[in-house]
This record gives structure tokens, C-alpha cells and sequence, in this order.
């Protein structure tokens, strides 16, 4: 029996791709569910026309990044840190500083330039440290104490920084920062944070040094650089980099394990022109296989790097496993993010962007989803049904896409990753909540129990995954209604107790998508 809704709109006004909607639902109707679903709205800033100044009220998410059930979030205006380790479908918030509002240290505002951090990261398994990437001047890249998460404390500044995305990792027991320069002095530059504990709120302007210690010089090149992300194989550490649209940097790895005299190991895309860039990188391992996700322009490749770590390589395209065209973004090309997690064991690459306004645009989505677990043939899980709302075709998450008649101002999915079954989603005026429920997997439970010949049973549907229909197979009894509550009657006479072993025994119901 297939399973339907009827969704009726609400009631709202036309609008603008930078004006809210009133009345719209935060969240896509059940009839778009599948494999993911939502949960809960974290922050909601859609009211933001782009004419405010972002700040603890005009609060836009821009990256999130999870450490022991403990999320980072980076805004325009500051930080915050939420606690998802109890109720991590509802997690709470600990602690938000705006920059604008006084609450952190170092911060200058100058002029009409309000959009200021834009990226956060903490070494892996570690949430007592983080690296805050943001604009020069304004505030640069600060590293800060997170030991109390009510109150973390600045550590150090370096206001020449101009960044978007910066990487942690933990060294031979020290923590390093790595950060992707695209605006200030460009380049791929380390400080060392371990180092940055001796201080409290010590600003300097490299390359003059005023917290000696912290900051260890920039590795390779003076080239821009746009996003940056890193793998740990056993002993060994690396960093990855990736140019974006402003630069024909391409992409590089370098080897960190000392991290006083990094190694390339890779280097490729180098003179690509601008709008045909590489964008987001993303490193990971399964399965004894070393990966790297990357955006070629509008296309999301997977390469096999095993062998690169090991020798070097200067040809990423003969290691290409996978290759998949996305939409077409030209007005997001500035930010085009590819960032990995897992959801338990499951490896998950989402590719996010920054198009705020899909005005004359093909309806679906561009942000997109996939489960990894075999590198060569990624499994995209965003739910696939569609839906008519206010005369406009929408799945799941293009729910929220903004443009002319409906959806969010300034809707932008930068960053999603997982902690457990829930994928944590920056999306400038939208952080919330999702929850990964994977392939349908059948799950009933009846009653009463025990069952006798005769008696009838009522099914109760606890199946997750989002199937969009049944089939439905009973010995000795037939279904009277909807699969959420269906009743069955096995034939009658005979032993109740062989009656209730063969209804136990029975196949369950199988959703199908």
C-alpha cells in the first residue's frame, strides 16, 4: 500500500530572495522525508534582509565542527558552543560571544564590513581548544581556550590573517592549527596552540612577533588559499589545500608529521583559471584506502590517494574513482565547501554552498549528501520525493531554497557534519538539526501478546528510513486497514499456542522505497 499526504501551504506573500516569508514551515512536511529528517531548529535568522548588522540577534551560521558531542559553531558576529552529549536531537547552548557586542577581545570594527568569522575547527577527539578563521583587520585568526564551555577564553590573535577555513590537529602531543590565507598575506600558515596556552588575549600582526611561540611561518608558497582540511594515518599527518575561485592554486598535500619541516606530496590543478578552480577538499580513510573529495568547478571528484602518500604524485586525475557533475552555482562560486564526518561508521562527504538566491533556477537541490562507505560509488541519501508548495516543485532540502515566491532569506548550507544519527547544519540564517535514518529497515512491534487463534492483532510501524510504500504478507489472516495500524485475524481452531507461534513466526510487513 503506498503511502501519501496532502500538504497545504501556508498562506504568505510574495517576496524577494533577501525578504522572509512569513508563515513558511522551518522545516520540510513528513511527505518529504526519507532517509534524513528533521529534528529540531537551532537558530532562526531568517528575519536577516542582509541590511542588518549579523549579530547575537542576526545570528548566521557559517561552519560547525563536533568534538566529544560538543558543537563549535562560527558565526558572522563570533562563536557559540552547544552541548549535544545528553539530547543530541535538542542540543543546548552553553555559551555565544558577538564580536560586535564587545565580547571578544582584538575585535576592531571598520567601516560597512560586518560578515567577519567564517570558519571553526578543534583537533580531533579534543574540545578544549579551537581555531577561529576570519576576516584581517576586523580580527584575523584567534585561537581560543575552551576548557570551560561557559566561558572560553581567548588565547591569541594574529590580525593579519584573512580566512575562511582552518584545520586542527594534534602533533606528537602538541595541537596545531593550520590556516588557509586567501586575503591577507596569502598562503598556508601554522601557529602552534599548545604554545598559545602560555598567554591570555595576545594580539600581534605577523610577520612582527608579540607572542613569541605561537606563530611558525607560512608553508610553501605565498599563493591564496581557500579551504583547508588534513588526514591522520596512524603516526603520519597531513594537510590538504585548495585555492577556490580567486586563484589558480589547485590542489596540494602536504606531509605535517614534523610539523617544523613539511613535506609535499602532492601537487595538481595548479593554473587552472579563475571560475574553473578547484573548491572544498576533504580527506579520509576507510578501509585501508586513503581518500581525498574534491570540487573540480561544478564537478565533485573522489581520488584515490593511497599510493600518494606514500611516493608523491603530481597527476590527482589518473587516481579519479569517482566524478559526478552538481548544479551549476555561478553566484556561489566563492564558497563551494566539501566537508567529511561520519555518522557512527558511516563515512559521509556533503558538498554545501553559498547560493542564497535560486531565482530562475531548476527546482531540486544543490547541496548534497553522500554516504562514501564505498568510495567508487557514493550513494547520495538526500530524500528523493517531491512535493508542489505554492506552485513550485521542492524535495527535501530545497525545501528552504530562497527565491522570488517562497523559502528563506539567505538560506546558504556552508557545513553539515555528523554527531551519531544527527547532521548539524550551518546554513547562515538557519542552524538546526537532521536526523540520518538510513535505508528503510523494517521494525513492527503488535499486540496483544501472546496471540491466540481468532483474536485480532494491532501492528504498530516503528520503521525508519522514510519507505514511501508496503507490501504486506500474513499467514492465515488478511489486513483490515493502513499499515500504521493494521489488524489481522488468523483463521480460527486449532492450538492458541501453535495459533501464536505461527503468527510470531509470520514474515513482517517489508516497506519498500
Amino acid at each position: 500500500m503506498a503511502l501519501g499526504a496532502v500538504v497545504t501551504p501556508p498562506v504568505a506573500a510574495f517576496k524577494g530572495c533577501a525578504e522572509s516569508l512569513v508563515g513558511q514551515s522551518l522545516q520540510p512536511p513528513a511527505a518529504l522525508w526519507g532517509a534524513v529528517e528533521p529534528t529540531s531548529v537551532l537558530v532562526n535568522a531568517t528575519s536577516w534582509t542582509g541590511s542588518q548588522r549579523p549579530s547575537l540577534t542576526y545570528n548566521i551560521s557559517t561552519t560547525v565542527d563536533i568534538e566529544n558531542g560538543w558543537l563549535f559553531v562560527s558565526n558572522y558576529d563570533g562563536l557559540s558552543i552547544w552541548d549535544a552529549r545528553t539530547d543530541p536531537a535538542n542540543p543546548s547552548r552553553t555559551v555565544i560571544k558577538g564580536g560586535f557586542e564587545g565580547q571578544i577581545p582584538h575585535w576592531v570594527p571598520t567601516g560597512e564590513f560586518t560578515q567577519v568569522v567564517f570558519g571553526v575547527d578543534a583537533p580531533e577527539g579534543i574540545d578544549t581548544i579551537i581555531g577561529l578563521a576570519a576576516m584581517p583587520h576586523t580580527l584575523g585568526f584567534t585561537i581560543w581556550d575552551t576548557t570551560n564551555k561557559s566561558n572560553p577564553l581567548e588565547l591569541y590573535q594574529d590580525s593579519t590573517r584573512g580566512s575562511y577555513q582552518v584545520y586542527a590537529d594534534r602533533i606528537g602531543g602538541r595541537d596545531y592549527a593550520f590556516v588557509a590565507d586567501f586575503i591577507g598575506s596569502p598562503g598556508l600558515y601554522r601557529y602552534d596552540m599548545t604554545a598559545a596556552r602560555s598567554f591570555s588575549a595576545c594580539g600581534e600582526a605577523t610577520p612582527t612577533i608579540s607572542c613569541p611561540g605561537v606563530f611558525k611561518g607560512r608553508i610553501g608558497s605565498a599563493e591564496a588559499l581557500k579551504y583547508v582540511h588534513g588526514l591522520v594515518v596512524g603516526s603520519r599527518h597531513f594537510v590538504v589545500t585548495s585555492g577556490g575561485d580567486t586563484t589558480s592554486s589547485g590542489i596540494r598535500i602536504w606531509e605535517v608529521t614534523n610539523p617544523d619541516a613539511p613535506v609535499e606530496v602532492v601537487h595538481d590543478f595548479q593554473g587552472y583559471a579563475v571560475y574553473h578552480a578547484t573548491h572544498g577538499v576533504a580527506m579520509w580513510t576507510q578501509d585501508g584506502h586513503h581518500y581525498l573529495a574534491a570540487r573540480h568547478d561544478n564537478t565533485a571528484k573522489i581520488f584515490d590517494v593511497t599510493d600518494c602518500l606514500t611516493t608523491g604524485c603530481t597527476d590527482l586525475q589518473s587516481r579519479v574513482i569517482w566524478s559526478q557533475a552538481l548544479r551549476s552555482m555561478p553566484e556561489a562560486q566563492y564558497w563551494m565547501s566539501a566537508t567529511f564526518s561520519r555518522s557512527g561508521n558511516t563515512p559521509f562527504v556533503f558538498f554545501g554552498h553559498h547560493d542564497v538566491c535560486v531565482d530562475g533556477e531548476a527546482p531540486g537541490h544543490k547541496e548534497m549528501l553522500y554516504d562514501v562507505t564505498t568510495a567508487a560509488q557514493p550513494r547520495e541519501v538526500s530524500p528523493p520525493q517531491t512535493i508542489q508548495d505554492q506552485g513550485e516543485t521542492v524535495d527535501y532540502w530545497s525545501w528552504y531554497s530562497s527565491d522570488t515566491i517562497r523559502g528563506f532569506a539567505h538560506y546558504a548550507p556552508r557545513v553539515a557534519k555528523f554527531y551519531g544519527a544527527y547532521l548539524y547544519r550551518a546554513a547562515a540564517t538557519i542552524f538546526d538539526v537532521h536526523k540520518y535514518t538510513g535505508p528503510p529497515a523494517p521494525d513492527f512491534s503488535w499486540s496483544p501478546q501472546p496471540v491466540y487463534a481468532g483474536d485480532p492483532i494491532q501492528f504498530t510501524n516503528a520503521t525508519t528510513g522514510g519507505p514511501t510504500s508496503y507490501s504486506w504478507s500474513f499467514e492465515s489472516g488478511t489486513a483490515a486497514s493502513a499499515p500504521s495500524g493494521a489488524t489481522a485475524a488468523p483463521a480460527s481452531g486449532g492450538d492458541p499456542k501453535a495459533a501464536a507461534a505461527a503468527s510470531s513466526a509470520a514474515p513482517p510487513p517489508s516497506p519498500q522505497r
